[in-house]
């Protein structure tokens, strides 16, 4: 048995009229399409910044392995290297927001 039918013998043992009855289940039918957008509205932003976080983790992991390969192994230079790729990524951050900040 779902919730409608639940709410509809509920009401139909405390008296309260057909209309009545409508128009609570036609609230509560709206306000489960609306909580049902919210939900694949956030699923859908989670999902596209999965995807542009997904490609520039793998953009900066090709370059540092590319680094790998020219310093043959050398830490002092690699870390040298992931802190300047963390430093542009902070800096390709900030300006992406920066750029979204405006309105056209």
């Amino acid at each position: 048995m779902n919730r409608s039918d639940e709410i509809i013998k509920l009401f139909q043992s405390i008296n309260i009229p057909v209309d009545i009855t409508k128009k609570i289940l036609d609230i509560e039918k709206n306000d489960i399409i609306k909580k049902s957008y919210r939900d694949w509205y956030y699923i859908q932003i989670q999902n596209i910044n999965y995807r542009n976080t997904l490609f520039c983790e793998e953009f900066y992991r090709g370059l540092l392995l590319n680094d790998i390969v020219h310093i043959s192994g050398n830490f002092k230079t690699l870390n040298y290297h992931i802190n300047c790729y963390r430093k542009l990524k902070r800096e390709s951050e900030e300006q992406a927001l920066f750029i979204m900040s405006f309105r056209f």
